[in-house]
């Protein structure tokens, strides 16, 4: 199992990677069966997810909740503020993503929101991650720019879409060498 694998895996800290399950709306029943089975140590909500929700999550099966924000282009509708949408998790979840409305199109948001989420993040005292749109070629510009307290990457290193080694190593490299 791919999770059990990670576990035998050593971090610069001599700690093993946290494993992450990454879910839409799913009920608290199906979080149960996937951390239960799976033994994961975060579950990374990207749907509806209520700061209700989150809290009981937490307790109930003792993972750490990263809840994810989608960056959705402009809207005729007033925008809510970064501050309005983290507020309520305070003390509720343990990080904060943001990601291009959708997930996975390989289509950077603009990063121009970053700052904002930051320091909302910061507010509610969680470490802010950026995902969406990340490739080997932009990594860099996003983490000297920007720089969020992690990356979330994906379809930027799948070439075809599957993983392609050498992609994820060159994003690794970036990351490492700035």
């Amino acid at each position: 199992m791919l999770v059990q694998a990670a576990k035998q895996l050593r971090a610069a800290d001599g700690q093993p990677p946290q494993t992450v399950g990454v879910f839409v709306n799913a009920s608290a029943e199906e979080l149960r069966h996937a951390v239960s089975t799976a033994g994961l140590d975060v579950v990374q909500l990207h749907g509806e997810e209520s700061p209700g929700f989150c809290r009981n999550v937490k307790q109930e099966l003792g993972v750490d909740v990263w809840k994810v924000f989608s960056i959705r282009p402009e809207t005729t509708e007033p925008p809510q503020s970064a501050e309005e949408k983290l507020a309520p998790y305070k003390g509720v979840i343990d990080a904060v993503l943001i990601d291009t409305a959708g997930g996975g199109t390989g289509v950077a948001f603009d990063w121009q929101v970053i700052a904002e989420y930051r320091a909302a993040a910061n507010a509610i005292g969680v470490p802010l991650y950026v995902a969406g749109g990340l490739h080997p070629d932009n990594v860099t510009e996003l983490l000297d720019g920007y720089m969020p307290d992690g990356i979330d990457v994906s379809s930027g290193v799948e070439t075809e879409g599957h993983k392609d080694i050498d992609k994820i190593r060159l994003f690794v490299r970036k990351v490492i060498e700035r």
